[in-house]
């Protein structure tokens, strides 16, 4: 994600939220420092974009062509009131299939870092692609199959 895909998305009138790396090119420059308190908020506005980064445990960096800088009060598990950007709390909300399977696959990585051809490397984050489709599609079905046990298993197994 970037201010100028940003840009490109709001002339086609389409809205957008995702998290931003603090490195990326055309960001504030106070977005680069990470030292700010628990619950602080800091919000950069161009037009209709939006960038914020909020720090709960660590510091959370999101851009938006939908939301502003507001935030609400909300209960956290262990019964505290917290006061959280309402961008933050969509993105987690409505956090997708795509974020969910980056985040199991780091656990299990079938690639090679050290591999030179790039082709082998794509044929293998490929491969791990499809690993993690036939686990969601499986545990859909049936919800018996653990992600781990797909990923080490030696056997083919099957669907049901």
């Amino acid at each position: 994600m970037s201010p100028q895909l940003f840009e490109i998305l709001i002339k086609h009138k389409t809205d957008a939220y995702r998290t931003v790396r603090s490195n990326r090119k055309n960001l504030p420059g106070d977005f680069t420092k990470e030292m700010m308190q628990s619950g602080e908020v800091r919000a950069w506005q161009k037009g209709k974009m939006t960038a914020l980064q909020w720090k709960d445990k660590k510091v959370v960096r999101v851009m938006s062509t939908v939301h502003n800088a507001s935030s609400l009060l909300v209960k956290t598990k262990g019964g505290k009131d917290v006061r959280k950007p309402r961008v933050v709390l969509d993105y987690s909300n409505t956090m997708g299939g795509v974020d969910k399977a980056d985040q199991e696959l780091t656990f299990y990585p079938v690639m090679c870092k050290q591999q030179k051809r790039y082709y082998i490397r794509i044929f293998r984050h490929l491969l791990e692609q499809c690993l993690w489709n036939a686990y969601a599609c499986c545990s859909r079905r049936t919800g018996t199959y653990s992600h781990r046990v797909l990923m080490l298993s030696n056997t083919p197994t099957s669907c049901g």
